[in-house]
């Protein structure tokens, strides 16, 4: 009976928690999509090489997707082995998944559509199906730690619990975690978050509750996030500079053995895929044409990446303008914590800002800063708190409703360019010749002038939810 009582006095505590936590599950479920397709390809064969042949040798996986491996694993001559130029923390996040899918895979049930899914993503539906629940239990949890983040920061429970779960709907982390949950955005922002959330954790423990083991745990996970999305080593950077500042040497030391027994693994496979512990995988596999400069570079496309009207990041997901100032409402005394989360957007907006493709090809929104969540949730969930510690009643319904508001043009956003891009590149439906580019406003304008929210069942059928998981279209 106590321990009934005191669940449910847990659960009262928590309940705005709770509450984000079911909404969000019904919005991930509404359109979530089982398929391994384009990038995800190059994760998955990370993943099944480790979950199946126990190795990184991508041979047999090259060879079993066949044609669908059009850029994913390539043979490097110099070296004698494939080489797949994307992160394989993915694929060790995501085990758990690959041995469930081979468990669940010998069922009767899960004979569904073989030669469908095996078309599109040489795996049964099994492996999708799991993979994709995995990465929405992976996104529940990673907004669970930013409110712990938050609540550790002092933020009030209803801001923590709000931002959290605004930011994951108005940035691309929604789009990752239901329309592509098999590209490594999601995976890397859920470790990303862990190991920030494990830093402020150790950091504001009380003196002598930090113990090494902990900061060590913090390294491994911020190693895992490098491991995942390799530019998340800049938020270790910007962390261990935290501890530089603080003159807290011992626990920079536990850290970094964290971080380097996980990173080291990075050159090591570097050198044995291109041939050099320093390669930059895109050049290694497709040197740079002559006049062309390298992959990685400075942050010349610093302006697109922000503003750019098919791509930047305060046009797409213009919570994270809002996340960002909030940072600066962090109250005393972590504000040196609220300026490490800033320094942490600011080298993830400046290393892409130095990538040749920095759009990210196919994309929604500026996926390659998805990973940021943490600090966006802690700025957003400051701005909340502040608002309300004013005791000002209408100030503070004015900042939930733009949080609300911004949260809302991010989700709509989803169907929006889902069905722009269904409806317009396709002639057969008669909408253009030549489709227009998938601009903010040639998105809105479509789907709302004159409003074409009939088609969205029509996209949906077959394609996203779960009525369609069985059947989803490419």
């Amino acid at each position: 009976m106590k321990t009934l009582r005191a669940l449910g006095d847990q659960l009262r505590r928590h309940l705005p928690l709770v509450i984000s936590e079911v909404l969000l599950l019904f919005t991930l479920l509404l359109f979530d999509r089982p398929l391994i397709r384009g990038d995800a390809v190059a994760y998955f064969m990370w993943m099944a090489s480790l979950g199946k042949d126990l190795d990184m040798d991508l041979q047999n996986q090259a060879e079993r997707f066949g044609p669908l491996n059009t850029y994913m694993a390539l043979f490097n001559p110099e070296t004698g082995r494939y080489a797949n130029a994307f992160a394989w923390g993915q694929g060790l996040i995501l085990l758990p998944s690959f041995w469930a899918a081979r468990l669940l895979d010998r069922l009767p049930v899960m004979r569904i559509n073989d030669d469908w899914f095996l078309s599109l993503q040489a795996y049964p539906f099994a492996y999708s199906l799991t993979a994709m629940l995995q990465v929405n239990l992976m996104t529940l949890l990673t907004l669970a730690m930013a409110y712990a983040l938050g609540r550790r920061l002092n933020l009030s429970a209803g801001a923590a619990a709000m931002a959290g779960l605004t930011v994951t709907w108005g940035t691309p982390l929604y789009y990752y975690s239901t329309v592509h949950p098999v590209y490594s955005h999601a995976s890397a922002t859920f470790v990303h978050t862990l190991g920030v959330l494990l830093f402020v954790r150790s950091l504001t423990a009380p003196a002598g509750q930090a113990h090494r083991w902990r900061w060590l745990a913090t390294g491994l996970a911020c190693g895992l996030a490098a491991l995942t999305r390799w530019q998340l080593a800049l938020s270790f950077v910007v962390l261990g500079g935290v501890l530089v500042f603080r003159r807290r040497w011992r626990e920079l030391i536990w850290m970094g053995l964290g971080f380097g027994a996980v990173t080291w693994h990075i050159p090591y496979t570097f050198n044995w895929m291109f041939g050099s512990p320093l390669a930059i995988p895109v050049d290694a596999l497709q040197s740079p044409a002559e006049g062309e400069q390298s992959f990685v570079g400075l942050p010349r496309y610093l302006w697109p990446v922000l503003f750019a009207e098919d791509r930047g990041l305060f046009i797409w997901s213009p919570i994270a303008a809002l996340g960002m100032a909030g940072l600066l409402c962090l109250e005393q005394p972590r504000r040196d914590l609220a300026l490490a989360l800033l320094g942490i957007v600011v080298a993830q907006v400046l290393v892409n800002s130095g990538v040749r493709d920095w759009y990210g090809g196919d994309s929604f929104g500026l996926r390659r800063l998805t990973e940021i969540y943490p600090a966006l949730a802690v700025g957003v969930g400051a701005l909340l708190t502040a608002a309300e510690r004013k005791g000002n009643r209408g100030l503070a319904s004015a900042a939930y409703g733009v949080v609300v508001l911004l949260a809302v043009y991010g989700l709509v956003l989803v169907p929006a360019s889902l069905v722009f891009d269904y409806f317009t590149t396709d002639p057969s439906f008669g909408y253009f010749t030549t489709p227009p580019s998938s601009s903010v406003a040639n998105v809105w304008l479509f789907f709302f002038w004159p409003p074409k929210f009939d088609l969205i069942w029509p996209m949906m059928e077959h394609h996203f939810g779960p009525w369609a998981w069985t059947w989803p279209g490419p």
